[in-house]
């Protein structure tokens, strides 16, 4: 499959070849599970059971419920995780009893370097600089991240679909948001810059699109 192919469809098509009639179990209810569901539905017949999460909070116990109902359960359910990597959730599936590929699919547990000034998985994603403290999660291929001398990262997150690509100068100080970079789209920041949460000064979700 090409780097530029729909990473969604690579999920969807995980399932149908693994998942051998047991129920389907998404870990996370947000707009990307919905999608999946969706083309589950519409590809292939294949309903979600119902969804699984960490967070006591987003549970309801009627469409998500907390991961430990999946305890020991593999026969019963495939798990379909569409998250960035949390070892702490690959550590839950395994003391769980499920094999990974087998019993489930973790879509961003697909490392192949990770050393502290240069990040590369399997879909080709890269981060070139140091980016310890920075969260990040790759929807999808081909997107690389580009991190200067001196940046400081205290509580975010980058995503990138797509063949996105961030460039963040030196002398960078990023406190406490989130960072949404769509399918091709460029996000560049000089150096030299603070960003924070504070009123407003750093939004919940910026999205970028082919801006510098």
């Amino acid at each position: 499959m090409g780097l530029s192919e729909n990473w969604i469809a690579t999920i969807v098509d995980k399932v149908y070849e693994c998942y051998r009639g047991r129920q389907v179990v998404l870990w996370g209810k947000y707009s990307v599970s919905e999608s999946i569901k969706n083309e589950l539905k519409d590809r292939h017949g294949i309903n979600i059971a119902f969804y699984v999460d960490s967070n006591a909070e987003k549970t309801d116990n009627v469409q998500v419920f907390l991961p430990d109902c999946l305890k020991g359960k593999s026969q019963e359910y495939y798990v379909v995780i569409p998250l960035a990597f949390y070892q702490s959730v690959k550590d839950t599936m395994i003391e769980g009893g499920y094999r990974e590929g087998e019993d489930y699919y973790y879509f961003s547990d697909c490392a192949l370097r990770q050393e502290e000034d240069y990040y590369e998985d399997a879909h080709g994603n890269k981060i070139i600089g140091k980016y310890r403290g920075l969260k990040f999660a790759f929807s999808g291929y081909g997107s690389v991240i580009e991190i200067g001398d001196g940046v400081h990262f205290q509580n975010v997150c980058i995503y990138t679909g797509n063949n996105g690509k961030v460039t963040l100068g030196n002398d960078i100080n990023l406190i406490e948001g989130i960072i949404c970079v769509n399918e091709d789209a460029e996000l560049s920041v000089g150096g030299r810059c603070s960003f924070e949460s504070q009123e407003g000064t750093f939004p919940d979700a910026c999205i970028a699109t082919n801006f510098s």
